[in-house]
């Protein structure tokens, strides 16, 4: 989904009850940028008010905590303070903007994502067309078949270069970024093919938003556990935090902090190690010892609780990844305790 590049404010926005409330508390400044801060990051979503890290992974209160430089505990009790007040809406598909209209011009948003759409069609005809010309042993070049579409297609072609501005990757700057928050990690000196490669997904994923970068780089110089202190002796690096999804995602979600990395050395309990199975047999996707009991905690040890989210997580055909995510969150939002994200 393309990146909205503004949101919209009135003037009379400190006028508006919930605001003037929400000033009389003693966090109030803390508060109110961070609801600033969840707009422009619901308007870089682009997804109708929800704020997500990419089109699948929804943010949670420990990355939105990252992205924000703010303490967890502050950014746990705006969300509360959010959700009680009917500014946000908290579920298993994510945080969502309540009333997201008041802050875009929703027929611009519309003319955006139908844009896009238009682009990806035209591009995805122009590939097929280059195709069957070299199946055909038609004597078409890229060059000359592009040419064909020129006159139709200048103010496409003025979207793609433009397009093509905002995409610009910054790779030395992600590599310095790497090298002065990771000191205990190794250096790297070069970004190579392959490193572009991975960069350019995982740039794409973010939405092209550097401060992830500079959240998961903090978060896992923060880790005991992924700069050495394991009973492996290994030692995350550069090429292990961008060569997937899967990985820097859990960085960015807190599996690996100082209060969960290492307390797999634990022994499961046989609750524990049902969960486990459960969970690699029917989602396959492989948790750690702490995640399971986690589970456990927030569901109050009802197993068939957690069965039934399982079932209801497969219905969603994602990726093994992705249908975790969701499986755990929506166990978090079943219990009413639990302050964070649900």
């Amino acid at each position: 989904m393309p990146e909205v590049k503004w949101i919209k404010l009135t003037t009379s926005m400190f006028d508006d009850e919930k605001i003037k409330l929400i000033e009389s508390m003693p966090d109030k400044d803390t508060i109110l940028i961070i609801w600033i801060k969840l707009l422009v990051q619901a308007g870089r979503s682009n997804a109708s008010g929800y704020i997500y890290i990419n089109e699948s992974i929804p943010c949670t209160d420990e990355m939105l905590a990252t992205l924000f430089n703010r303490p967890l505990d502050t950014v746990r009790l705006a969300l509360e303070v959010f959700e009680k007040f009917g500014m946000i809406e908290i579920n298993p598909d994510g945080i969502c903007i309540s009333n997201w209209e008041k802050h875009q011009n929703i027929d611009k948003l519309n003319q955006i994502r139908e844009q896009g759409r238009l682009r990806q069609q035209k591009y995805r005809e122009r590939q097929k067309q280059i195709e069957e010309g070299k199946e055909n042993n038609v004597s078409v070049t890229l060059c000359n078949a592009l040419d064909l579409d020129l006159d139709k297609d200048k103010d496409l072609d003025k979207d793609l270069v433009k397009k093509d501005s905002v995409d610009k990757i910054p790779y030395e700057e992600i590599k310095n970024l790497y090298n002065q928050l990771c000191p205990s990690l190794p250096r790297i000196t070069k970004i190579t093919d392959s490193r572009k490669r991975h960069i350019k997904a995982r740039w794409k994923e973010v939405s092209g938003n550097i401060d992830v970068f500079k959240g998961l780089f903090e978060m896992t110089e923060k880790s005991k556990f992924l700069t050495g202190n394991n009973d492996r002796d290994w030692k995350a690096d550069f090429d292990w935090l961008i060569k997937n999804n899967d990985n820097y995602t859990k960085v960015l979600e807190g599996k690996y902090s100082n209060d969960r990395a290492g307390s797999d050395k634990d022994r499961a309990s046989p609750e524990e190690q049902k969960i486990i199975e459960l969970v690699k047999n029917e989602l396959s996707y492989d948790i750690q010892t702490a995640e399971a009991r986690e589970l456990l905690k927030y569901a109050n040890n009802n197993i068939d609780l957690i069965k039934e989210k399982i079932l209801e997580a497969r219905k969603k055909e994602l990726d093994p990844a992705q249908t975790y995510y969701w499986f755990e969150n929506a166990i978090k939002k079943t219990n009413p305790l639990y302050k964070g994200y649900r």
